[in-house]
């Protein structure tokens, strides 16, 4: 039976990835065909398939076959007569029945019904996941899912880790895929065991409507009388109480020691919550009373009434809470608990660029060489950030572009719009009093108090405290991390750039050279191999794009190994007692840093990008090193 069922499924996972190729495909051809109507016509059918892929992998994911055949029947009746043969609808469609056939025969399928959703999924208990483990085979799950674009592994395997804390926070500005993460994590516990819900708020959300949704999220066909009677009462604590006695009656047997649910069939490892766009619960005037009565109240009752069960008492993380927003970080006053693990979610190494281009250009079958390319400048134009990259790269699908060089000079307005609506949004979430401050820092990647105070001392920002207070505001905000005693570049950094690059082309320039300036005068304290790395960053970051002029590309380059070079390793080795240890240090510094990396090859490339540049830099810091050893 299990080879049977198996052999179905592997046909099924087949067609649904050809079915997910096929949409765009057949949307184009359908606006190319002349049909009248059919762009509008095509609009609603490629939502639709959308529609129908999306019910198709989650209800199988979720055992719900018959629902999908429901839906598939409901929105193929507008869909068939658009979709050209060979698209997988009917072949899904049978692959589907024959899976609800084979299950009807066995018993150990059979399961509740409610209404035409049939429940046929058996689980059984799962061994612990080790970390390593745990996010195998990600890329190919994250397709069957429908989600097009997560690329945060370590995030995901520490929060699904089984030693992990009970509560998370994901932050980050919009558009850095907190949504998909979250989407992603609700995919990964239930197919270990949880009951998931998820639930998004908005600016008018009061706790009723967060909970309803919750509970509509974990079970669309909870029965209204029980699901009103969750939410009869505004008081948090006995909301929370009878939201658990909901879930008791569904989910959970009678019996302590295990977690199965009321048919007897299905054994659950736990409850896992999901909330997404709590900075819009935010509120000074009313001293954030909506996110606190969610999170500071109805939260924590709810563990402490599960946690009166045997199984979820035992200490093994079988009740989590994920929080997601905009800059909700360091707003301690709406935390559930002291113990909360927070995970920031910053822009995108080239790798990971790399990696969603050639993705959601599988079904193109674009060249090696047309991934490097677009990829290469998708994350100079984007700085990275995962919502403007999706955005330009279906713009690029959509125009059926070839050479992403051309792709990028036609379309170039096009990107800025993409890209400038999200540093709009970033820069909404910059108190009034800090945005010329962080403007002014977006071109330093990293500084420490000894430099905002030798800013402050020359007036190049302006700020009425001193410059540990500046420092202390600038890292409460979260846009701004403090590592090994200095204050890195977080999440805002790329997009401001970008916006400075394009609006102040002549001041860009002028404040990367002052930047370079401080770094030269700080190069003797503790950190002086970072500030080394950064002189030559500043030389790099303030160029135009080279790769249209040859001539002018070489006359930096040649300034760059001629006299910044010289320039900065005279001066970090200068006194030094051992300037080989030295060299050394920097070129760990180099080798860990991929924006670094990204950035010198982007600006010294020909017409191809190439990682050709960084390792001439290398080879001719080693070259000065074993001068250095022999001289």
């Amino acid at each position: 039976m299990s080879t049977e069922l198996d052999r179905i499924i592997a046909r099924l996972s087949k067609s649904l990835l050809k079915w997910q190729a096929l949409k765009d495909e057949i949307s184009r051809d359908l606006l190319l065909s002349g049909i009248p109507g059919a762009d509008t016509y095509t609009r609603n059918t490629k939502i639709a398939l959308q529609d129908i892929t999306l019910i198709l992998q989650q209800a199988y994911r979720q055992g719900q076959i018959s629902k999908s055949l429901y839906a598939i029947e409901k929105v193929s009746e507008n869909a068939d007569n658009l979709l050209p043969p060979g698209s997988g609808l009917n072949e899904v469609r049978s692959l589907f029945q024959e899976i609800i056939e084979l299950r009807k025969s066995d018993p150990r399928y059979q399961g509740r019904i409610t209404g035409h959703v049939a429940i046929l999924k058996k689980r059984t208990a799962k061994p612990e996941i080790k970390p390593a483990e745990s996010v195998a085979g990600l890329d190919a799950r994250l397709v069957e899912w429908g989600i097009p674009f997560v690329n945060r592994r370590d995030e995901i395997t520490a929060i699904i880790a089984s030693k992990a804390p009970t509560y998370y926070i994901l932050d980050g500005p919009a558009g850095f895929g907190k949504s998909r993460v979250l989407e992603a994590l609700k995919h990964e516990f239930s197919d270990r065991g949880y009951v998931c819900g998820y639930a998004k708020a908005n600016a008018n959300s009061v706790l009723t409507d967060i909970i309803r949704s919750l509970l509509k999220d974990i079970n669309p066909d909870l029965p209204v009388k029980s699901v009103d009677e969750v939410l009869s009462t505004e008081e948090p604590r006995i909301m929370a109480e009878l939201f658990c006695q909901l879930l008791r009656n569904y989910y959970f047997s009678s019996n302590a020691n295990t977690l199965l649910s009321s048919d007897g069939q299905t054994e659950y490892n736990g409850v896992v919550l999901l909330f997404d766009d709590i900075n819009l619960l935010l509120d000074k005037s009313t001293q954030n009373i909506k996110a606190k009565m969610l999170l500071q109240e109805f939260v924590p009752a709810v563990q402490e009434s599960l946690n009166s069960r045997e199984e979820f008492a035992r200490g093994d993380k079988r009740f989590r809470v994920i929080t997601a927003g905009r800059y909700i970080a360091s707003q301690n006053d709406i935390r559930p608990s002291s113990s909360v693990a927070v995970t920031i979610l910053g822009p995108f190494t080239f790798e990971f660029v790399h990696q969603t281009v050639k993705n959601m250009l599988a079904a193109k079958k674009a060249t090696d060489e047309t991934i490097q390319q677009l990829a290469a400048h998708l994350l100079y134009l984007t700085g990275g950030h995962p919502d403007c990259l999706i955005k330009t790269i279906d713009l690029y699908k959509q125009q059926d572009a070839g050479r992403p060089d051309i792709f990028i000079r036609s379309n170039a307005g096009a990107i800025w719009d993409i890209v400038h609506k999200e540093i709009e949004l970033v820069r909404g979430g910059i108190p009034d009093h800090l945005k010329d401050i962080f403007m002014r820092m977006s071109v330093f990647r990293v500084f420490n108090t000894r430099m905002l105070k030798m800013l402050l001392e020359a007036s190049e920002i302006i700020y009425e405290k001193d410059a540990t207070s500046l420092g202390d505001e600038l890292t409460s905000t979260y846009l701004y991390m403090r590592e090994r005693r200095t204050i890195r570049d977080a999440i805002t950094r790329r997009l401001l750039v970008l916006e400075l690059r394009h609006t102040q082309t002549d001041r860009f320039p002028e404040l990367c050279r002052a930047a370079y300036d401080l770094y030269l005068q700080s190069m003797s304290d503790k950190e002086s191999s970072i500030w080394a790395k950064e002189c030559i960053y500043q030389f790099i970051q303030q160029q135009p794009d080279l790769s249209s002029d040859p001539k002018k590309r070489e006359q930096v380059e040649k300034e760059l190994y001629e006299r910044i070079l010289k320039d900065v390793l005279s001066v970090y080795t200068k006194d030094q007692e051992d300037p080989i240890v030295e060299i050394d240090t920097l070129l760990k510094e180099f080798e860990e840093d991929k924006d670094f990396q990204f950035s010198l090859n982007y600006c010294f490339r020909d017409r191809l990008y190439s990682e050709e540049p960084y390792y001439r830099l290398v080879g001719y810091i080693n070259n000065w090193k074993s001068e250095a050893v022999n001289g």
